[in-house]
C-alpha cells in the first residue's frame, strides 16, 4: 500500500506494519517489530500517540488527528487514523495514515491570503477614514464661511456663486459619506 499501515497489540507493541510505515519511521524492521512507540520515537510523538491509542481502545471508535513528521525531508503532514479491530479472536489497534501535505499547504496558503485580504481591507478603510477627515476639515471651513457670507449684503450674482459653492460642498460631503458607508459595508 502507498500509505503507512500498522497493527499493535493491547500492550502497544507493533505486531505488523507495511514498508511505507517503516520508511517514514526511518528504522529497520527489527527496531520496530515487537516494540512500543516509546522505544524509538521522540517524547512528544510518544505522548500524543499513547493518548490517541488509549482513546481508541477506550471508545472503540476511529480516532483521527493531524501530525507532522519533521524527521523526513521534506516534512510530511499526515492524517493519522486508528481504530480497534478483532482478528482471530484477538483485539488489535489498526492504524493508517494519509499524506495531507498538499492539502495543508493549500489550506495554509488560503489562510495567508485571507489574512492578507483582511489587512488590505483594514488599510483601505483607515486610508479612507483619514482622507475623509483631511477633506472634511477644510470643507467644513468652506461651508462655515459660506454660511457667514449668506448673512451679509450680496449682489444677485454673488448669491448665485455662493449657492454654487454651497451645493458643490454639500455634494462633495455626501459623496464622502457614501464612500465611507460603502467601505464599512465592504469591510464588515
Amino acid at each position: 500500500l502507498p500509505i503507512p499501515v500498522f497493527l499493535k497489540d493491547r500492550e502497544g507493541r507493533f505486531v505488523r506494519f507495511n514498508r511505507r510505515f517503516q520508511e517514514l519511521s526511518q528504522r529497520p524492521r527489527r527496531e520496530i517489530l515487537g516494540r512500543r512507540i516509546e522505544d524509538f520515537a521522540s517524547r512528544g510523538w510518544t505522548g500524543i500517540t499513547q493518548h490517541e491509542d488509549a482513546q481508541a481502545w477506550a471508545t472503540r471508535r476511529m480516532i483521527t488527528s493531524e501530525r507532522r513528521l519533521t524527521n523526513v525531508d521534506p516534512p510530511v503532514d499526515l492524517l493519522v487514523n486508528r481504530i480497534v479491530i478483532k482478528s482471530g479472536g484477538q483485539s488489535y489497534l489498526l492504524g493508517f495514515s494519509i499524506d495531507i501535505s498538499e492539502q495543508r499547504a493549500a489550506r495554509d496558503a488560503m489562510q495567508r491570503a485571507v489574512e492578507s485580504a483582511q489587512a488590505a481591507s483594514r488599510a483601505k478603510s483607515e486610508f479612507l477614514a483619514n482622507m475623509s477627515h483631511e477633506i472634511r476639515t477644510p470643507m467644513n471651513g468652506v461651508m462655515g464661511m459660506v454660511d457667514v457670507l449668506q448673512h451679509t449684503p450680496l449682489e444677485p450674482r454673488q448669491k448665485r456663486m455662493l449657492k454654487t459653492i454651497q451645493d458643490s460642498s454639500s455634494s462633495l460631503l455626501n459623496i464622502l459619506n457614501d464612500i465611507l458607508d460603502f467601505s464599512k459595508i465592504e469591510a464588515g
